[in-house]
């Protein structure tokens, strides 16, 4: 039976990672639920690429498996993996849920980048956030418009330990719930104008954004390293 990993960005009142309050969010379980992916077969359409030198999307066993070979500074170039959601708009409240695995890594850094908004559209002009979750406790927020604008740097005490302190990083004694070499669950969600991001069940991650108008969900593989995804849903109030 397969593991869930939940990516929610979900707005709450408490506030030991972000001073701001706002209103919680709840779905249905089964209702609200608008895309739904096990990864048994590629039914959902997504750009697989499979004769890449140094790219690959496949599914296989059930996953969706992301890998770039090379580190960038030796193959510059990143995989923009981006999928339209019927029935969806990132300009309200929304959940997105996956499981995910990190398989392998070794580049600068190391983990999962996931995105919505409107991305590579071609009747809308791009604009988007990025959630980057490394494995040594990282989590950082972006934006893309017209390039990109590097927001909010948190970065919580994981298992795999870096000895590297970055410049307007903010360093806390939250443990990071992730657990190593196994599918961990992920809840990202929107309410309002505000987001949080759960991991296992608890929350790691809370900061306010601008809402963008959009109907797409992205994975952007820049750096060296594989991972996989044995379950994704999307849940919107209808």
């Amino acid at each position: 039976m397969k593991s869930y990993l939940k990516f929610i960005i979900l707005i709450t009142t408490t506030s030991f990672i972000s001073c701001h309050t706002a209103k919680n969010i709840i779905f249905n379980d089964t209702k609200d639920i608008i895309f739904n992916d096990t990864f048994d077969d590629n039914r959902n359409n997504w750009d697989l690429k499979e004769d890449y030198a140094d790219f690959s999307v496949e599914i296989s066993e059930g996953n969706l498996k992301i890998e770039k070979r090379s580190k960038n500074r030796i193959k510059n170039g990143c995989l923009w993996l981006n999928k339209p959601i019927a029935n969806f708009s990132t300009a309200k409240d929304f959940s997105i849920i996956f499981s995910a695995k990190i398989l392998s890594y070794d580049d600068v850094f190391n983990g999962i980048d996931f995105q919505w908004g409107a991305i590579n559209n071609p009747n809308q002009k791009t604009k988007l956030y990025q959630i980057n979750l490394g494995v040594c406790g990282e989590i950082y927020l972006d934006y893309f418009e017209n390039g990109w604008t590097y927001l909010s740097r948190k970065n919580l005490i994981s298992e795999i330990k870096s000895n590297k302190r970055i410049n307007g990083v903010e360093y806390t004694n939250q443990p990071y719930p992730a657990k190593i070499n196994e599918y961990n669950k992920y809840e990202i969600a929107q309410v309002g104008s505000s987001g949080i991001v759960y991991i296992n069940n608890i929350k790691v991650y809370s900061e306010k954004i601008d809402v963008v108008e959009g109907n797409y969900i992205g994975i952007q593989q820049c750096l060296k390293s594989s991972w996989k995804i044995d379950y994704l849903i999307i849940k919107q109030k209808k």
